[in-house]
């Protein structure tokens, strides 16, 4: 399990930005094709990503699942309402540096 805020901040920045650009590029493929958002490739996509998440969560130690919340639940951190409480700890989770500190806090010490 991965413990230094630095490598894990950087590995979620990446899975994001991942994300960001394969969403993206689906997007403009449908704009291009009339193709549909439950289509083969978005399934593809999809399967993928959650796989992509759950093997990530294990890397970085992300017992609570926080990573497949912050992507699903709040957008990306994005939606109206990004908070999370652990251990009495309240967080504002809008960004991944945020997530980072969260899956910190709740790694065993």
């Amino acid at each position: 399990m991965i413990k230094d805020n630095d490598d894990i901040l950087s590995m979620l920045q990446i899975w994001q930005s991942t994300y960001k650009n394969v969403n993206g590029a689906l997007e403009n493929l449908n704009a291009v094709t009339g193709g549909r958002p439950d289509g083969p490739i978005y399934e593809a996509f999809d399967s993928m990503f959650v796989e992509y998440t759950a093997a990530l969560s294990e890397l970085v130690g992300d017992q609570g699942e926080w990573l497949h919340w912050f992507a699903n639940d709040t957008k990306f951190g994005k939606a109206t309402s990004c908070h999370a409480r652990f251990n009495g700890i309240d967080f504002v989770v809008t960004s991944v540096e945020a997530l980072t500190d969260l899956i910190l806090e709740q790694q065993p010490k």
